[in-house]
Parts: C-alpha cells; sequence; structure tokens
C-alpha cells in the first residue's frame, strides 16, 4: 500500500505539472484569490496629456462652430464633410427579419423603462403638511454611438428606450461619419428627432455648446474611447453627463456547474468588444480552468474579431482560483463589474449577496449577450469599478425631479420653532430670523384683516 501511494502522488504531481505547464501557456493568466483582488484595484484614469488635447478641441468647436467640427473630423476619421446634420431618409438595404428583429427588442427596452420610470406623487406627512416630488422629463438630449469596426446600434436603442419611457421629446444621436444603415434604421425605429456625422471629442463639444447646425443639447449619453470619456467629464457643468465610461468587463461566477464552451463563448464575446476589454473568469472548480482554457482556443479559431479577442484576453484577461462561494462574493465587490454573470448551482445565493454590479445575469439562460440587444434592461453601464456609486442607465437619468412641500399654519409655526433653534445652532441667524418673521408677521395679517393666510 505504501508503494503503491507513492506512485500515486507522483502520477498526482506529474499531472498538476502538465496542467501548470499548459496554463502558463495560455491565452489569459490565471491567478490566486489574493493577487486577483490586487489585480482587481485598477480604476479609470486619464493623463494630463489627454485632458490638454480634448481641452484645446472644445476650445476650437466653442470658438469656430462647424468647421472645427468639420476639421477635426477630416483629420481623425478621414472623412469630409459637406454638412454635419445627416439629411432624412429611410434607411436602404435593411432586411425585414432586421427591421422585426429591432421593432421585437426596442418593444421591451421601451417596457421595461416604462415600468421604472419616476412618477410624481404628493402625499400628507401626517402632521398637517404636504410633501412629494413632481418629476419632469427633459427637453432635449444627446446620444452618442460609437462607430468604428462595430457600429453599436444597440446602444442607440437602449439609450432612446430610457429617454423616450421618461418623456423626452428631442433625442439628438451624433456618431462618426459615415452613419450606417443599421444607425439610421434604429434611430427610425426610436423615433431619433435628428443625427449628427461627427464623432470623438468634437462631438460631444458641439452637443453640449452648440454650433450654426447642432443646437445644445441638456445630457449626454452614451459610451464611447477615452477622447469622448474625456470631453464628457470636462463639458460636465455645462450639460448632465451619464457616466464616465471605461473599457467593457465581464465577471463570470463559476463552480463547475455549467460546461465550460458555455463560459469560454460568453468571456470571447466580451473580449472581442475591445484590446481593453476585461473578461474575468473567478470559479471555485479547479478541473473547469483547463477545459476552459481548451475551450477558448478551439472556439477563438473560429471568431471573426479573434484578433482583438485574443489581446483583451491576454491583457486584461483573467481566471481566478477560488476556494469557496464567500471568495467568489468578495472578487464580484472588489471587482464592481460592469456584466456580471452567476453561473453556479443555487445562484440566487449569491446575487443577493453582491454588493456591486451593473447588470446581473442569473443562470445558464440569462447570458449577458442577451443584455446587449433584446432583454430590456440598460446596457449602457458604469464600469472600472463605478457600479460601486451608481447603476445601470434608466428613465430617471432623463427626468427632472423637484421635491415640493407644503404645510397649514398651525403645521408651519410648530416646524418655524424647531428651525430656528437648529439655525441658531449652525450661527445662521438670518435663517432663524427668516422663520421668525415669517412666524410673526403672517400672524399679525391674519389678526388685523382676518384674511386667510395659508391652510
Amino acid at each position: 500500500m505504501e508503494g503503491r501511494g507513492e506512485e500515486d502522488v507522483s502520477v498526482s504531481r506529474g499531472r498538476r505539472a502538465r496542467a501548470a505547464r499548459r496554463l502558463e501557456s495560455s491565452l489569459i493568466t490565471v491567478v490566486s484569490f489574493n493577487e486577483g483582488l490586487r489585480r482587481l484595484s485598477g480604476r479609470i484614469s486619464f493623463t494630463e496629456e489627454l485632458r490638454a488635447q480634448v481641452a484645446e478641441v472644445i476650445a476650437a468647436v466653442r470658438s469656430e462652430g462647424d468647421a472645427a467640427v468639420k476639421r477635426y473630423t477630416r483629420l481623425w476619421d478621414g472623412v469630409v464633410l459637406r454638412r454635419v446634420r445627416v439629411g432624412a431618409r429611410s434607411p436602404r438595404g435593411i432586411s425585414k427579419q432586421f427591421r422585426e428583429d429591432m421593432e421585437a427588442a426596442w418593444r421591451r427596452i421601451l417596457d421595461y423603462h416604462s415600468r421604472f420610470a419616476a412618477e410624481s406623487g404628493i402625499e400628507s406627512d401626517g402632521e398637517g403638511g404636504r410633501w412629494g416630488r413632481i418629476v419632469r422629463p427633459l427637453d432635449r438630449i444627446g446620444i452618442y454611438v460609437p462607430g468604428g469596426s462595430a457600429p453599436l446600434f444597440s446602444t442607440l436603442l437602449m439609450a432612446a428606450g430610457a429617454a423616450r419611457a421618461a418623456g423626452v421629446c428631442d433625442i439628438v444621436v451624433a456618431s462618426p461619419p459615415p452613419i450606417g444603415e443599421e444607425i439610421r434604421a434604429a434611430a427610425e425605429v426610436a423615433g431619433v428627432t435628428e443625427i449628427y456625422a461627427m464623432g470623438g471629442a468634437q462631438a460631444i463639444a458641439a452637443l453640449a455648446f452648440g454650433t450654426e447646425s447642432v443646437r445644445p443639447v441638456e445630457k449626454i449619453v452614451g459610451p464611447g474611447n477615452r477622447y469622448v470619456t474625456e470631453a464628457k467629464r470636462q463639458v460636465f457643468g455645462v450639460v448632465g453627463i451619464d457616466m464616465l465610461a471605461g473599457p467593457t468587463e465581464l465577471l463570470v461566477l463559476s463552480d463547475g456547474s455549467s460546461p465550460a464552451e458555455v463560459i469560454a463563448a460568453d468571456l470571447l464575446a466580451q473580449a472581442e468588444h475591445d484590446p481593453a476589454a476585461a473578461p474575468v473568469l473567478a470559479t471555485t472548480s479547479s478541473r473547469e480552468i483547463p477545459a476552459v482554457m481548451d475551450e477558448l482556443r478551439r472556439q477563438l479559431r473560429k471568431l471573426p474579431r479573434s484578433s482583438i479577442a485574443e489581446r483583451a484576453l491576454g491583457d486584461r484577461g483573467m481566471v481566478i482560483r477560488c476556494r469557496s462561494r464567500r471568495e467568489l462574493i468578495e472578487v464580484a465587490d472588489a471587482m464592481a463589474p460592469e456584466h456580471l454573470e452567476i453561473l453556479t448551482r443555487n445562484p440566487w445565493e449569491i446575487a443577493v449577496r453582491v454588493r456591486a454590479a451593473g447588470a446581473i445575469f442569473i443562470g445558464e439562460f440569462a447570458p449577458e449577450v442577451l443584455g446587449d440587444y433584446v432583454s430590456g434592461p440598460n446596457h449602457i453601464l458604469p464600469t472600472s469599478g463605478t457600479a460601486r456609486f451608481r447603476g445601470p442607465l434608466d428613465a430617471s437619468d432623463f427626468q427632472r425631479i423637484s421635491s415640493v412641500q407644503e404645510f397649514t399654519r398651525a403645521a408651519f409655526r410648530r416646524l418655524a420653532r424647531v428651525g430656528e433653534r437648529l439655525a441658531r445652532a449652525e450661527s445662521l441667524e438670518g435663517h432663524a430670523r427668516s422663520l421668525r418673521v415669517r412666524r410673526e408677521t403672517l400672524g399679525k395679517n391674519r389678526r388685523k384683516t382676518g384674511r386667510r393666510v395659508g391652510r
């Protein structure tokens, strides 16, 4: 028995060594739980050089208007624009099936956001007052739709769906030229009022400050590259923005109960977006890791955007070995990912304990890609750990909310005395006198004239 045990140990060590060599030559880095937490600590950052470049573009657009937009479009996009605004026409070459699919997605997006839009409401406070809020839509908003190798018409549908559910009238789209027929089709389905052929920082500046052709908007939403993101950061305050978006992210939590080919396919779907995308797997199953690696290699060979996906896997991809479900949850909270897939037994037990994630996809039949297009909730999500303090784009991003309050005479007099004392505790005598003067003056007017003041 002793000799057989030594043989088993030797064989086991040999297998582990071969597995280790295979993982070392893999497409994606495999790390321990502690190392994974360390690597997930990075956040979005902006260099001084980038700030200066974008500031120059914004200043040029503010002073030169359309001329600056056209100049930067020719410089960076290689397109000579005759006009910035795109003429209205129906999309060409769009199949009936594609149109029907887009309309099906649009209905779900609009339905979801309409169900959760904020509403006005006034209630009694039970002490002689009424309080509540009045909700109004923004009047005019701008959606930035990325162009490049994969124009994201789905982003247009997502943003416009939330804006429409909020009641916004004017929805403006900016996208780098040339404007694809799919984006035209999405704009038509969503009832977009204007399309502008402009991208990059110059588009954000034009939407914020206006030009001869572009009337300024009240808020700008939608993802973009680092120039777009920095431009949104710089114009915030002149207009509202949704968030500062970094590269896209996916965290898959697994315990070995789902097929390796499913996990690999989801990681690759995220990786093909951008070389800077972050596809991450955290698993408690050591046997799952080599199986997923094999699937990544096999599926990558057949992927049209394989060069992009391979760079993303190599540069920002990661597999984190975890020892328990608790560690899976710790990884999720440390990353605060844009997208979180939970592929474990009893996934809701994990979902309700995760404290920060943009969108959560629970179980084998809720892949992240479904959320990209047709499930309904928004795919414009916080990245780079910002899910720690904000959620997905929704109708409330396109609404103004005003709190309202009204009091009877008796309620005012009772609360005013409390307010006076609190104001003096902050050494703000003017605040205290404002309450006292109103309390005393309204009382005098009431006694002298008999006129009813308040309710």
